[in-house]
C-alpha cells in the first residue's frame, strides 16, 4: 500500500514538472478601469491582448465602470474580500484607497522607479506621493476650461470670463430662459464627481482650499463661504432651473447652442467640432455648419475670484494603482501599459489625455 501511494505521488510530481513553465506560473490580474466608453474599452482590450500574447500564462480580466460608481463598488468588494489587482482611476480616490489597504504605495513606487522617475511629470508625482511611496502611477491628465460663446460676448460688449465679476455680469446679461437660453449651464447634481470638479475650480479661483497645510478642514473659511455663495447666486440668477445637471446635460445644452458659458474638460473639444458621430452639435446652425459651436467658442483656463486676484486653474489625473495582494505579474502589466501600450492608451481621446509620462 505504501509503495502504491509513493508511486502515485512520484507520478504526480513528474506530471507537474512536465507542464510548461507558463502553465505552472499562470496568473490572473483583475483590472478595473474608469474608461467605460465603448471605443475606450476596445482600445484597452487591445492593449491587454497584446500584453497576454507577450506574457504567456498571464490573463488580464478587464472590468469597466463609471468613475462615479468606483468608490461604492470598491466598498462592496472590500467587504467581500474581492478587491481588484490593478485599478485605473481618478487621482481623487488614490489616497483613500491606500488608507483602506486597497492600493500598495511601495508597488507603485517600484513601477515608477523601474520606468524612470524623471520620465514623469513632477507635479503629477507630487499629487500621488504618500508615506511609503506613491499611491498610484500617473497616467494622463487634463485641465478644466471655461467655455464661452465669444460671438455672443462680442455682440453684447462683454469681457471674457476671467473673473467672478466678469462671469456673473456676462451670465446675467445673456440669460434668457423664456427662449430656452441660459447664461451659465452649470453642474448642480451633488452626487456627481463632475459637480465636485467644477466647484473646486470655482473655489480655488477665490483662494479657497478644502484643507490647510496641517490637514485641517477649512470648508468654513471666508473664501470658501464666498465661493459657495457666488456659485449659488450664479445658478439662481443665470443658470438652468433643473437641479440635477452634470456633464451629460451641460454638454448637450452647450452643443445645442443654449448656453452662454459652461465649465468643462477638454474631452468636449472633438464633440464641439463635430468629430464624434455619437455626440454631434445640435444647434440650429450646426446642420449646415457642424463646426459652428467650435468656431464661436472662446476658452479660459484660469480665472480669479472676489477675494483673490490670482487666476486659478484646475486639473486632474487618471492613475493606475496596484493592490498589495496582486499577483507578481501586476507590475509587469503596468510597466507594459506605460511602455508598449502607452500611445494607444492616450490616443483613444487625445484631446483630453495629456501624458503624465513624457519621457526624458
Amino acid at each position: 500500500m505504501k509503495k502504491t501511494l509513493l508511486f502515485v505521488v512520484v507520478l504526480a510530481l513528474l506530471a507537474a514538472l512536465a507542464l510548461p513553465i507558463a502553465a505552472q506560473d499562470a496568473q490572473t490580474i483583475v483590472f478595473w478601469s474608469s474608461e467605460f466608453q465603448p471605443e475606450r474599452v476596445e482600445r484597452q482590450q487591445a492593449i491587454i491582448d497584446a500584453f497576454e500574447e507577450a506574457n504567456p500564462g498571464v490573463t488580464v480580466e478587464l472590468a469597466v465602470m463609471d468613475e462615479n460608481l468606483m468608490d461604492q463598488l470598491m466598498a462592496v468588494n472590500i467587504a467581500s474580500g474581492t478587491t481588484p489587482d490593478v485599478i485605473l482611476h481618478p487621482i481623487q480616490l488614490s489616497a483613500k484607497w491606500v488608507e483602506q489597504g486597497v492600493l500598495d504605495p511601495a508597488r507603485a513606487a517600484a513601477v515608477i522607479d523601474a520606468l524612470g522617475k524623471d520620465t514623469f511629470s513632477p507635479g503629477a508625482l507630487a499629487l500621488a506621493e504618500v508615506d511609503g511611496g506613491y499611491a498610484s502611477v500617473p497616467s494622463d491628465g487634463w485641465g478644466q476650461m471655461v467655455l464661452f460663446r465669444k460671438d455672443l460676448f462680442e455682440a453684447a460688449g462683454l469681457e471674457a470670463p476671467t473673473s467672478y465679476a466678469n462671469i456673473m455680469t456676462a451670465a446675467q446679461a445673456l440669460h434668457n430662459p423664456d427662449d430656452g437660453f441660459y447664461g451659465f449651464c452649470g453642474a448642480n447634481n451633488a452626487g456627481e464627481v463632475f459637480t465636485w470638479q467644477v466647484f473646486e475650480h470655482v473655489a480655488l479661483a477665490n483662494g479657497a482650499t478644502f484643507v490647510d497645510a496641517d490637514g485641517n478642514i477649512t470648508f468654513d473659511s471666508p473664501e470658501m463661504v464666498e465661493a459657495i455663495q457666488f456659485y449659488v447666486d450664479l445658478m439662481n440668477t443665470a443658470g438652468q432651473p433643473e437641479a440635477d445637471w452634470y456633464w451629460l446635460q451641460t454638454r448637450a445644452e452647450y452643443l445645442a447652442g443654449n448656453c452662454g458659458m459652461t465649465i468643462w474638460s477638454p474631452f468636449i473639444l472633438d464633440e464641439m467640432a463635430g468629430l464624434r458621430d455619437s455626440v454631434l452639435p445640435t444647434c440650429a446652425e450646426c446642420a449646415d455648419d457642424p463646426a459652428y459651436i467650435a468656431r464661436n467658442t472662446g476658452v479660459v483656463s484660469a480665472f480669479s475670484g472676489y477675494s483673490s486676484d490670482t487666476p486659478a486653474a484646475w486639473g486632474s489625473t487618471f492613475n493606475i494603482g496596484i493592490s498589495p495582494d496582486a499577483p507578481e505579474a501586476a507590475e509587469s502589466f503596468v510597466e507594459y501599459w506605460f511602455n508598449e501600450g502607452y500611445l494607444d492608451a492616450l490616443g483613444v481621446a487625445a484631446e483630453g489625455k495629456f501624458p503624465m509620462r513624457r519621457g526624458t
